[in-house]
């Protein structure tokens, strides 16, 4: 079941974040659902009110499940039961980067955009700011949404070790097949300097890669979920 929901979930994450023209996939698709609901009510097109209320009942799908998984920035995240922690956790280097798929809010000269599952690199400056440097490039999708072009280039986020809350180790969908993720618990301030709760998702092809970022984590903060 939470495939299938991971599969929808990147659905409507490629629908939303794709355009068309000047507008997102999914506005054309509700649009589409509606002239068809129209089409059937008056008899237009072959059916009856049943096919009329049934393109609405999708309209308000898709609008509530579109909502609900947007709030979660189109991911579904496992946690694991914790395990021992480790005793003597390593540090990256201040050079060591680590190759992973990042999902948050990133900013860059002053704007804030929330990404989804965009390449990254996590690195650790000698100060302990842990920093993901992403990456958004330019991606189809059915051959008519292309992705908006003021989204593309690099997009960061900065946590300082103080600022960092908690580090949850888990497994993370976006699509059928979970990879290793750890959900990051920060606090992050705006461009007014108001502190507030924030999220990040880091998703891994190792398991090995993981627990290399959780040990480099587990420096920052004695108050950590862990494996």
């Amino acid at each position: 079941m939470i495939s299938l929901s991971g599969r929808y979930f990147r659905l409507l994450h490629n629908l939303h974040n794709h355009i068309w023209g000047d507008l997102p996939l999914s506005v054309w698709l509700l649009f589409l659902l509606a002239v068809l609901a129209i089409l059937f009510y008056f008899g237009v097109l072959p059916g009856d009110v049943a096919l009329a209320a049934l393109m609405i009942a999708l309209i308000l799908l898709l609008l509530m499940s579109n909502w609900w998984a947007k709030r979660r920035f189109y991911v579904l995240f496992v946690a694991l039961e914790p395990a021992a922690k480790p005793t003597s956790p390593a540090a990256l280097k201040p050079q060591d980067k680590v190759l992973v798929r990042a999902t948050g809010e990133f900013s860059v000269g002053g704007k804030t955009k929330r990404f989804t599952d965009l390449l990254a690199y996590y690195r650790t400056f000698e100060t302990r700011e842990h920093a993901i440097m992403a990456r958004k490039t330019p991606s189809r999708f059915l051959m008519l949404g292309r992705s908006r072009p003021e989204h593309l280039g690099m997009w960061y986020i900065f946590i300082m070790p103080e600022h960092l809350r908690a580090v949850t180790p888990g497994r993370l969908y976006f699509g059928a097949v979970p990879n290793p993720a750890l959900r990051l618990d920060y606090v992050r301030f705006t461009n007014k300097g108001k502190a507030r709760s924030a999220v990040a998702y880091l998703s891994f092809e190792t398991e090995k890669s993981m627990q290399q970022v959780l040990a480099d984590l587990l420096l920052s903060s004695r108050h950590i979920e862990h494996m």
